[in-house]
């Protein structure tokens, strides 16, 4: 395994346990933040898909344009098939719901993370 999907793992294990925590144990007081849970998806997807973006250049090749297109539809389906599947797991959590605006938030960071880090290689190809 690339080296470069370390970070990816240990992502996907952070986010796993942070968004399968149960309703209790996540913290109430402070400020009221409209939508700070979707803020939290959208946040946490952004860097997975910020990091999938990183692991998939290698230092021995850069990215053609089709390679790109399709490494980016595959991170953009496993965004939704994760995002999907984790909603699916919150509601089996005591005092955790299942909801479509959590996934549209999931798969709106995971995109615009993918989306970005693919901007920022094609102006610096010093990156690989």
């Amino acid at each position: 395994m690339n080296k470069r999907f370390f970070p990816v793992l240990v992502l996907l294990i952070g986010i796993s346990i942070a968004l399968l925590l149960p309703g209790e144990a996540i913290p109430s007081e402070g400020p009221e933040i409209p939508y700070v849970d979707k803020i939290a998806h959208f946040t946490l997807f952004f860097f997975l898909g910020y990091s999938l973006g990183f692991a998939s250049v290698h230092k021995k090749h850069r990215l053609k344009a089709l390679r790109k297109r399709y490494l980016f539809t595959i991170y953009l389906l496993f965004g939704v098939i994760y995002a999907i599947f984790i909603e699916y797991l919150q509601q089996l959590v005591p005092n955790r719901s299942f909801e479509y605006a959590d996934i549209i938030a999931n798969l709106s960071g995971s995109a615009v993370g993918v989306s970005i880090f693919y901007f920022v290689y094609k102006r610096n190809r010093k990156f690989a």
